[in-house]
């Protein structure tokens, strides 16, 4: 008898702790956000995925940058890393990736349309920082399944809806400066709102919004308060002979087995493969030129008639093998495209907690030069990024703006920016650009 009562005991002790595991179960789903999907009845699309196996080293230069959501509460801003940037892109890059790939023909439409789409429950906000052509946009995003090829390049894009419960992709054109917005066949009301769902507005504003910032560009996303900034250190990985970097850069460019002729220079080294010249100065500046049309080294396409998508494939390829592996926390970014005649540029950026690296003279992380269908010269900086530990703080919005207004910079954005002069520690400060 003694003996049953203890095993009905035992029993009934086991059911109440698969009772409180599954209920802990329910409240950490819910705390992370993991049900709701569930809960609203779609399924949040994941960033896709391309051939070739290296579709994260290629959607990393396109990548939102910056991030805001618009939801029954108000609006939250994952803006310059406050709040959350990474996960809330794992919950909403899927999404713009998909609106992408089912667009429909783009519609002109008004100023005042762009402002009550960013301020429409539930919504999605996009700064890219770098103005990307909607092609490789669309190629990267969407694997290359667009339905709708679209034109024009972008840095600021929207995701909204619109009544019957379908999802809009608004963007705002910088070739000509003009809005624009599409229907997507994919998305459904659902899967935006459960993206959305559970942020607390921080209180970040356009300016177009706040009575006082009228000075500025229109479209700046400025936040609720004056953020503490990391502290970052920039450090130089050609500086040091023995880091075995240049060795490792020679061989990701194919240079270091056919290198027939290399000599010293008073700032760094110039190697000769062929026609080929690849120079790495100490300064971390590396400059390569090709000497042949003939058998180029880094082809993007065939005869001279390659696409934006196929220059920018291209430059990506070589930033994924050599400046990609030593950037640390810096995020590169595609920063801009130029068409020629016979080929074009290809410029990248890179962003510290959502704050452009700003170098001196104002000059791109890496630039590429595209001439008949092959990279004929490109210029990047070897650059290692770290945090510190520690923060700093801006000066305040309003000061700041004073202080842009002082010097010129009416109807500018002013955003925050990392200026990296090659000293050690780099702090954050505003810049009207």
């Amino acid at each position: 008898m003694v003996k049953n009562r203890k095993a009905h005991i035992t029993e009934w002790l086991k059911n109440v702790l698969i009772v409180l595991l599954a209920l802990s179960a329910i409240f950490l789903g819910w705390r992370t956000h993991l049900f709701d999907d569930l809960l609203s009845g779609v399924r949040t699309p994941e960033l896709p995925t391309m051939s070739g196996g290296a579709a994260q080293d290629y959607t990393e230069f396109v990548r939102p940058v910056n991030v805001a959501v618009v939801n029954e509460n108000g609006r939250f801003a994952a803006l310059y890393g406050i709040g959350g940037t990474e996960e809330l892109l794992e919950r909403s890059a899927g999404l713009l990736a998909e609106a992408l790939g089912s667009a429909s023909a783009p519609q002109r439409v008004e100023r005042k349309s762009w402002e009550a789409a960013l301020s429409t429950a539930p919504g999605l906000y996009f700064d890219l920082l770098g103005e990307v052509p909607l092609e490789v946009l669309q190629e990267w995003l969407s694997g290359g399944r667009s339905s709708q090829p679209l034109s024009g390049t972008v840095r600021r894009l929207c995701l909204t809806v619109e009544q019957g419960g379908g999802v809009l992709l608004y963007y705002i054109n910088e070739t000509d400066g003009l809005y624009y917005a599409c229907r997507t066949d994919v998305l459904k009301q659902g899967q935006l709102a459960s993206a959305v769902s559970g942020y607390v507005p921080n209180g970040a504003v356009f300016a177009f919004e706040q009575e006082g910032y009228t000075a500025l560009n229109e479209n700046t996303l400025l936040p609720g308060g004056t953020p503490n900034m990391p502290v970052y250190t920039a450090k130089n990985p050609l500086a040091s002979e023995d880091s075995g970097v240049a060795g490792e850069l020679l061989e990701a460019l194919d240079f270091a087995q056919q290198s027939n002729a290399s000599y010293v220079m008073s700032d760094g080294v110039v190697y000769r493969s062929g026609a080929d010249t690849l120079r790495l100065n100490t300064s971390g500046e590396v400059l390569y030129q090709s000497g042949s049309a003939a058998a180029p080294r880094f082809p993007v396409a065939a005869g001279g008639d390659g696409t934006e998508w196929d220059m920018v494939r291209a430059a990506g390829d070589v930033l994924r093998d050599v400046l990609l592996p030593y950037v640390g926390e810096g995020q590169l970014f595609l920063r801009s495209v130029e068409r020629t005649e016979t080929g074009g540029t290809v410029e990248f950026g890179c962003a510290l907690s959502g704050a452009e690296v700003v170098l001196s003279g104002g000059a791109p992380m890496a630039r590429f030069t595209i001439e008949d269908g092959q990279i004929e010269a490109f210029t990047l900086w070897m650059r290692t990024y770290a945090a510190g530990g520690e923060t700093a703080p801006v000066l305040p919005l309003r000061q700041a703006m004073a202080a842009a207004e002082a010097r010129g910079a009416k109807g500018k954005e002013l955003r925050l920016i990392y200026r990296d002069s090659f000293a050690e520690a780099m702090t954050a400060s505003w810049g009207a650009a």
